[in-house]
């Protein structure tokens, strides 16, 4: 049971991270972001060099991997403000 404080309205979000997770959080999203990259560049690598692969898709699914891993990093990284919640926004959709 969740219970609601003077200072919040029901249902919205705690914000309160200590340093150690913040830290936490970007070296995760760091190491994920750093192995996305090897596999993106690894994959565009092997379908270049097989002739029968299609490179357009494989392409198009790199652009989308890393793009998703960057947005979600820049999204856990910023502090809240206004700036966090369009990068949220483009996080959702």
């Amino acid at each position: 049971m969740v219970l609601a404080s003077a200072d919040r309205y029901p249902g919205q979000i705690s914000w309160d991270y200590d340093r150690a997770e913040i830290i936490a959080d970007g070296v995760v999203h760091a190491i994920g972001l750093s192995l996305g990259l090897i596999g993106a560049v690894t994959i565009a690598v092997i379908a270049v060099r097989i002739e029968r692969i299609e490179v357009a898709p494989i392409l198009i699914y790199v652009v989308g991997l890393v793009t998703m891993l960057a947005l979600s990093a820049a999204y856990n990284m910023w502090p809240v403000s206004p700036a966090k919640w369009v990068i949220g926004l483009a996080v959702i959709e």
